[in-house]
């Protein structure tokens, strides 16, 4: 039910600069604070700058995103757990979408359109074969779509243009869209900035007001805070934004309109993203500088639990080892599940951009896959050279997995990435391979292992990621 307006930022991995008090929380609630690992589920961008929208994932783990191709045109997608990414369809004669949001029923809420100012409200729906039927909204009125909730109530907002004295003056305004009702303005009942997000219950946020119903409020800022906006609402009608004293910005978090609680440290650009109805936050922030080299990081407090007053920890110091080094451009939902959607970039996707899925994990007692070791070794055949990468998968009793699925990535010498999954064979060897043409080091990263009824456990891998320098 959320799609995040958030500042582009560069988030770097394995940092090793946090917050006095981040280490200290790690080490009390270790048993609250999972570790993570990282999917990756494709580009977003192959032709110049990158869509607007960014990705979102569901309760269940289905995500949306958007990818501009090479001539420059937007095709929302959507990829359910273990499937491939599937395109949604235009309505005929339309050349562009954007996919905003996702509710627990699947439905998808953004926006069609042929010419970028005359964005057009649009909802895909499921049908019963499992594929999406688009549909238009609001008499095809120019409405931007922004989120949506599990019984279809939608928000985005419209740009109007009228002539006052001589001088054309442009006005937007927020809209929400009924199932069986139509669409309907906003600022009728006072709600006079553009709307964020919408639960389950229809509260509506957005700048720093809280629309229930018809009634709105103005909540304002925290104390000592002059300006900001809200970001997110969850079911329980907590509320995530951002706040700034007119120096520095940081995220909060408001509970029943009048108790603030600030997290993370006050940066030049931070900002509060997302929140589930567990107590779990995201925010985004820059921390300032250590020596020569400017740093940025990221806040978050997941299973940490904001409701309980807990500080933020970062997911610098929660991601696999294997996962570590990676540059994360913005993170932008958070779902019931902890899971976390966002897109990755930086030299080790030099030129494009990858949408990512980083999914909690814990210790596996039983029934778990491990990655135990990995054997690379260059290879010659035909006249070409290969570089190859054996992961071998065992059971927690040291014992071959067969017909597990591993997710793995190479890393080539020019810094790209290459996925690719192999199933092990009876022996729990999943086979990787990769041309090799040019000289230099090749890195391979274990992501993921799946197999029905058992838990990948990376905490309890012996070997997860591995280089080999040829010649």
């Amino acid at each position: 039910m959320k799609r995040s307006i958030i500042l582009a930022l560069s988030l770097l991995f394995g940092l090793s600069m946090v917050y006095a008090g981040t280490n200290a929380l790690a080490a009390a609630a270790a048993d609250e604070i999972p570790f993570y690992k990282m999917r990756f589920l494709g580009a977003e961008g192959a032709g110049s700058g990158l869509p607007d929208e960014l990705p979102s994932v569901s309760d269940a783990g289905v995500v949306i995103g958007n990818f501009r191709t090479n001539n420059n045109r937007i095709r929302p997608w959507v990829q359910a757990p273990g499937e491939a990414r599937t395109y949604l369809p235009l309505p005929p004669g339309i050349q562009n979408g954007e996919a905003a949001d996702i509710n627990g029923n699947d439905v998808i809420i953004g926006s069609v359109w042929n010419n970028p100012a005359n964005k057009r409200l649009a909802r895909w729906v499921p049908d019963v074969e499992g594929t999406y039927v688009a549909q238009s909204l609001c008499n095809n009125e120019v409405i931007e779509g922004v989120a949506l909730n599990d019984s279809g109530v939608a928000v985005g907002h419209r740009t109007m243009t009228r002539v006052e004295d001589g001088r054309v003056i442009q006005m937007t305004d927020g809209v929400r869209f009924i199932p069986g009702v139509g669409c309907e303005a906003l600022s009728q009942y006072g709600f006079d900035a553009l709307p964020a997000d919408i639960n389950d219950e229809g509260d509506i946020v957005g700048g720093q007001y809280l629309l229930r119903g018809t009634t709105n409020f103005n909540i304002g800022m925290p104390p000592s805070f002059t300006d900001g906006a809200f970001q997110a609402v969850n079911n329980l009608g907590h509320i995530i934004g951002t706040a700034t004293d007119g120096v520095k910005w940081v995220q909060f978090v408001n509970y029943d309109m009048d108790n603030w609680q600030l997290f993370g440290l006050p940066s030049d650009d931070a900002s509060g993203i997302d929140l589930n109805d567990l107590g779990a936050g995201i925010g985004i922030g820059t921390l300032g500088p250590q020596g020569d080299a400017p740093m940025a990081t990221c806040c978050y407090c997941l299973t940490c639990t904001v409701a309980l007053g807990a500080d933020a920890a970062y997911l610098d110091t929660l991601l696999l080892p294997s996962i570590q080094g990676l540059d994360l451009s913005g993170i932008s939902d958070l779902n019931n599940a902890n899971q976390i959607v966002g897109r990755a970039s930086g030299p080790i996707f030099p030129g494009g951009w990858e949408t990512v899925l980083l999914s909690p994990v814990e210790a596996c007692a039983g029934n778990c896959l491990r990655s135990q070791n990995i054997f690379m070794t260059p290879y010659f055949a035909g006249g070409n050279r290969y570089a190859i990468g054996l992961v071998f998968v065992r059971n927690e009793g040291n014992q071959p997995v067969p017909n597990a699925t591993v997710y793995a990535s190479w890393q080539r010498p020019d810094g790209t990435l290459l996925h690719r999954t192999a199933t092990t064979n009876g022996q729990g060897r999943a086979l990787f391979f990769t041309p090799a043409p040019v000289d230099g080091t090749y890195g391979i990263y274990v992501t993921d292992i799946e197999r029905p009824t058992l838990q990948f456990d990376p905490l309890a891998s012996n070997a997860l990621s591995d280089q080999l320098t040829v010649p």
